[in-house]
C-alpha cells in the first residue's frame, strides 16, 4: 500500500473512532470502565501506532528529501504529536491511579479525553491540508 493510501485509510478510521468517543463522552462515568478500556485501546492501537508510522516512514522521507517549507510542516506536526502524547500520558496516569483503587475525578477524565479529541481533530485537519499534498509529491 502506498503512503498516501495508508495515511488516508488511517485518518478515516481514526475520525470514526474519535466521533464515537466524542458522542459518548457525556455518558461516561468512572464506573464505566469498559468505555475507558476502549479509549485506552484506541490510543494504543490507533493514535500511538499512527504517529509511529508517520514518524518512521513519512516524516523521515520528507525530512531527508524535502524543501525547507516542507520540513517546517513536518516539525510543526512533530510538535503536535508531542502535545497529543502529553495528553495520552495524563490519561494513562489517571487510568493507572484508577486501577490502583484511587479516586479519579470523572470531570478530570472527561476533560483529558475531550482534550485529546480536540488535539487529534486539529492535528488531522492540518495533516489533511498540509501533509497530504506533500505525500502526493513523493509518490
Amino acid at each position: 500500500m502506498d503512503l498516501l493510501t495508508r495515511e488516508s485509510d488511517d485518518h478515516g478510521q481514526i475520525f470514526e473512532s474519535i466521533a464515537f468517543f466524542k458522542q459518548s463522552l457525556a455518558a461516561i462515568s468512572v464506573e464505566d470502565y469498559g468505555y475507558i478500556r476502549k479509549v485506552k485501546a484506541f490510543i494504543a492501537q490507533s493514535i500511538v501506532a499512527h504517529f509511529a508510522y508517520e514518524e518512521s516512514k513519512i516524516f523521515r522521507l520528507i525530512l531527508a528529501n524535502g524543501t525547507l517549507a516542507e520540513k517546517k510542516i513536518i516539525r510543526d506536526l512533530q510538535i503536535e504529536h508531542i502535545n497529543v502524547l502529553k495528553e495520552v500520558d495524563v490519561f494513562n496516569d489517571l487510568v493507572r491511579l484508577y486501577n490502583h483503587g484511587e479516586k479519579v475525578s470523572i470531570k478530570e477524565m472527561r476533560a483529558v479525553i475531550k482534550g485529546m479529541i480536540s488535539l487529534m481533530l486539529k492535528h488531522a485537519r492540518y495533516e489533511d491540508q498540509k501533509l497530504f499534498p506533500i505525500i502526493k509529491a513523493y509518490q
